[in-house]
């Protein structure tokens, strides 16, 4: 019975493992965490201790209410005396929620330890919610009531890979569904007093993972791209409801008015493969994507992003003004002097719902209604097709520069958004944006003098490295990777400008090439750009170019040359190295010397704390994985000794059932000693085992298949057996089932030789 158990725990432990497996992996990668061979190794380690522990903690409960209760008590002395060290690990554990938090949410990058100890708490819910199921539900297709939805979801979204996890996973589940009925099967088997063979579980459990592997590779073939059955009166009621359903896997995306919102961003783009990672190296296409009929050159805004995480841009949030049906855009500036471009576009291979404009939009014509955001994103109800039109009417606001070069920010309650950088940012981004400014006035100069310093002291490239996970994609690209594209520049810029009080937003749409060609701009997916807006006081939102490979915006043309030379002449302190456009990598580099030295000893602090804790989990997970070893070599010279038993004399099998009882009894504390007799041990010992023989007629049979002449019976080998196997069960209830476990398969001390 026992034998039995042992199997039932490891077959069902083996099928958790891949179930906790593929289930954490596709959670972590929704959270962008790259799995390696070290996360799947906590994974797994973290899985099988987790299994381990709540098998005990569910035999004996009582043992983790005094585990809590002893900590609690402890937490509450603590807490009391307000001891360093309780200080200490209060503020590690504020400081760790608030990174999780802010990750989870997509506000902050990722740190090696954090995202180790993020992957260990997940795994162990994981194990739990599966543990519960498995090892103590009856239903086992609860399981895939409750866990299915998180990979059809995931496939919906058209994550590809969550369609093979789901197969990994369902594999198992299907075994575990089998198992529990053969176990269903066996009790009824028993109540019928029915001969069950010795080997029929190994036979099920072959057979039955033959067939789940030919019922999930049969599924596999079969087509997952079919279009869906056409409604539309129930597509738009659908759809009106849960508008992010335009987002799913669906093949007829671009039929008339199915969905309503895909927003534009740099996803739907070649610069830009993941949502949640800035950077990396891209392979630009050259797609025609649309057609811009327009007066001059513009840049045609797409999507607006405040809040910056470290790896990435996103919106805080998106509010909407009222609908606009027919009339124009409600200005927040209700007078704005300037001249009035007009933009008529045209969707090639472009399905969007973003409505592109440039400066600031006022009028939309031959699109029934939309939506604006307060930054004049502006959005159809509707996706816009191949072939579709629409016109937009801006203005572009004069540009007085007699004032612009007085401008400093006032600070208002509604542009603090703007001014947001992640509590993580190396210092020394701060200090170098405060050094290149430095002895300047105006908010343009300084916003100048950090696009000049960018433009003429890093490299365009398309083929950067990808930005380490645990790095600020700033930081890596201002003091070591020093070459990228408009992702790389525009992110800098914006970062930048925020760190000395500048408000900024990040503008993510395309840019019409230089020339014309029939009248229009042809503007292909390789014209996909980022860039920033800052706001200028006595002007507004005005767009900076920091990517060397494009020409800065026309608002320079209407410069008066006639002030800037009066501006010069004022004698305002500044570094002209450092405001003009002649700025070298010579200077860049004595910035950096007396910026860095300080930020680097902290990344070398970090960076051994990091090696430190990594070194302790690996330390962890060697240990928890040659117990592991440990178990199963125990299991399995265990078996291949009983194994060995049944091919042995009715003489041999009577002195080793004899000698594995002794070494039952030793674990109790009754030892036979080596100069004593077996008669003399057995009228010395004081044991009750549930059984109809004492031990006492035990040793006889004992002695009578050592010592003497006569014949021993099979009767006399049932006996002992029957003594035996009573035996092992009493003494696991007196050391406890872990105990007993640990002296069977890792001390061994056990059916020793």
């Amino acid at each position: 019975m026992f034998k039995e158990n042992i199997l039932d725990f490891f077959y069902k432990t083996i099928l958790s493992l891949i179930i906790n497996y593929f289930v954490i992996r596709l959670i972590t990668e929704a959270l962008d965490i790259e799995i390696t061979s070290f996360i799947s190794l906590i994974i797994f380690s973290v899985s099988l201790v987790s299994i381990l522990l709540l098998t005990y903690v569910f035999k004996k409960p009582i043992s983790i209410i005094i585990f809590i209760s002893l900590a609690l008590i402890i937490m509450l002395y603590l807490n009391k005396y307000q001891t360093e060290t309780f200080i200490n690990l209060n503020n590690i554990k504020n400081e760790y929620l608030s990174w999780m938090i802010d990750y989870i949410g997509g506000l902050t990058f990722k740190i090696d330890i954090y995202i180790y100890i993020l992957v260990s708490i997940l795994t162990f819910l994981v194990s739990l919610i599966n543990f519960i199921f498995i090892f103590k539900g009856k239903k086992i297709y609860l399981l895939l009531l409750l866990e299915a939805p998180i990979f059809l979801y995931r496939w919906f979204l058209y994550v590809d890979v969550a369609l093979i996890y789901f197969l990994f996973f369902i594999i198992p589940v299907l075994l575990l569904y089998t198992y529990k009925n053969y176990k269903k099967n066996k009790g009824i088997w028993i109540k019928e007093k029915k001969i069950v063979k010795g080997n029929i579980i190994k036979n099920w459990i072959i057979y039955s993972i033959i067939v789940s592997v030919l019922i999930v590779s049969f599924s596999a073939m079969l087509p997952r791209d079919f279009p869906p059955i056409t409604w539309k009166w129930l597509d738009k009621k659908a759809q009106g409801i849960f508008p992010g359903l335009t987002e799913w896997r669906n093949s007829k995306k671009s039929s008339m008015g199915y969905g309503k919102t895909i927003k534009f961003d740099m996803t739907l783009t070649d610069y830009q493969s993941d949502k949640r990672r800035l950077g990396g190296p891209v392979d630009v296409k050259n797609v025609l994507v649309m057609k811009v009929k327009s007066p001059k050159k513009v840049y045609l805004r797409g999507r607006v992003s405040n809040f910056y995480t470290g790896t990435y841009w996103k919106n805080t949030q998106d509010v909407y003004h009222e609908k606009i049906q027919n009339q124009p855009i409600d200005l927040k500036d209700k007078k704005i002097y300037g001249e009035h471009i007009t933009q008529k576009i045209e969707h090639v291979n472009l399905l969007t719902s973003t409505i592109f404009s440039s400066y600031v939009p006022n009028i939309v014509k031959n699109i029934d209604s939309f939506y604006s955001t307060e930054e004049y994103e502006l959005f159809s109800e509707r996706l816009l097709l191949k072939g579709e039109e629409y016109t937009v009417k801006s203005i572009k606001p004069y540009v007085y520069w007699d004032l612009i070069y007085k401008s400093k920010y006032k600070p208002k309650k509604e542009y603090e958004k703007y001014l947001q950088i992640p509590k993580m940012t190396p210092e020394r981004v701060l200090d170098l944006s405060r050094e290149i400014t430095k002895g300047l006035d105006s908010d343009y100069e300084k916003v100048e003098a950090l696009v000049s310093f960018l433009r003429n002291n890093y490299k365009y490239t398309l083929k950067p490295k990808k930005t380490p996970y645990n790095r600020d994609f700033v930081d890596y690209f201002l003091f070591e990777e020093k070459e990228g594209y408009c992702t790389y520049f525009a992110t800098s810029l914006a970062v930048m400008a925020r760190s000395i009080n500048i408000p900024t937003r990040y503008v993510e749409g395309y840019i019409t090439p230089d020339e014309k060609k029939n009248g229009k701009y042809y503007v292909y997916s390789k014209n996909a750009h980022a860039w920033v807006e800052s706001y200028i006081e006595n002007y507004g939102w005005m767009t900076f170019e920091a990517t060397p490979k494009y020409d800065e915006p026309d608002y320079a043309e209407g410069k008066d040359k006639k002030e800037e030379k009066e501006k010069d002449d004022n004698n305002i302190e500044y570094d002209s190295n450092l405001g003009n456009r002649e700025l070298n990598m010579g200077k860049l580099q004595e910035l950096q010397k007396m910026i860095l030295p300080n930020e680097k000893e902290d990344i070398n602090k970090s960076e051994e704390k990091t090696n430190v804790f990594k070194y302790i989990i690996i330390l962890i997970i060697i240990v928890s994985n040659l117990l592991l070893l440990r178990i199963i070599y125990g299991y399995i010279t265990i078996k291949k000794a009983f194994n060995k038993l049944s091919n042995e004399s009715k003489e041999n099998k009577i002195v080793i059932y004899y000698k594995y009882i002794l070494d039952l009894l030793d674990l109790i504390n009754n030892k036979k000693e080596d100069d004593e007799t077996t008669t003399e041990f057995s009228n010395r010992v004081k044991i009750k085992i549930d059984s109809s023989y004492n031990f006492k007629e035990i040793t006889n049979i004992f002695n009578k298949a050592r010592y003497s002449l006569n014949e021993v019976s099979n009767k006399d080998v049932e006996i002992i057996r029957n003594y035996y196997i009573n035996c092992e069960r009493n003494v696991r209830i007196k050391l406890g089932t872990l105990k007993f476990f640990i002296h069977r398969f890792i001390i061994m001390d056990m059916y020793k030789k």
